[in-house]
């Protein structure tokens, strides 16, 4: 408790080794009191959520070494689902946070950052995106997993999952003759839907070597998934 600021309380806690030494090591997520002020009507986004690493050291005591205002999602991002964290673990030196919201289409996100012992910090190096229509859960589960070669270099120093998840207005026009559409960031996803020379694409989220995208074309019909970067300006 002597790591917990004024005005905060202790939302979930994780331990284990967090950095290779083989000591029992704590992640703490905070949560502001006013969060349960059923009268404090400003709960959306201006509540920060501060996740803090502390490691043990060799005396046994628990050091503060990181801490992120921005890597937990607010009280009201669930939606109709109400507060979406749904707990934290650790394990082979990473903690992994989970999510889960929505209302009739339901969504689950899952984040892992593992330790780097060269750059002596947490790096995200897992990204699991799941969504499903709560009526028919069994056959309309759809499962993405981001390869850690396409994920950019975040790490606990700079994640800040609200910016990750705004979409973007930024606009992409079709450069090659057909562009292909992709179910997830992975050449082995490739589907039989295209784009094709010219047309304007709606730029959800820049991955190393693909773009997410929303297309809509002249007869309406709207399209999503991933196309690779060359293959638009």
């Amino acid at each position: 408790n002597s790591f917990v600021p004024q005005g905060f309380n202790i939302k979930d806690t994780a331990f284990g080794d967090l950095n290779s030494d083989s000591k029992m090591d704590v992640v703490l997520v905070l949560s502001s009191i006013k969060e349960e002020d059923p009268n404090f009507k400003d709960t959306a986004m201006n509540l920060g959520r501060p996740l803090m690493i502390l490691l043990q050291q060799p005396n046994g005591k628990l050091k503060q070494v990181k801490k992120n205002d921005n890597m937990i999602m607010c009280k009201a991002c669930g939606g109709a689902m109400g507060d979406p964290f749904a707990g934290i673990t650790i394990k082979n030196n990473a903690f992994i946070l989970e999510f889960y919201g929505g209302s009739s289409s339901r969504w689950g996100d899952i984040y892992a950052f593992s330790w780097n012992p060269i750059k002596q910090t947490w790096q995200l190096i897992k990204e699991e995106h799941t969504s499903f229509q709560g009526g028919d859960p069994e056959s309309t589960t759809k499962t993405i997993y981001i390869p850690s070669s396409e994920i950019d270099n975040f790490s606990i120093d700079n994640f800040n999952i609200n910016e990750l998840n705004e979409q973007t207005e930024a606009k992409g026009k079709v450069t090659a003759g057909k562009c292909y559409f992709y179910n997830a960031p992975n050449l082995n996803t490739k589907r039989k839907a295209y784009a094709l020379k010219g047309d304007l694409l709606d730029i959800l989220r820049e991955y190393k070597t693909f773009f997410e995208v929303f297309f809509e074309n002249t007869k309406g019909q709207m399209t999503s998934g991933y196309v690779l970067k060359r293959s638009e300006e």
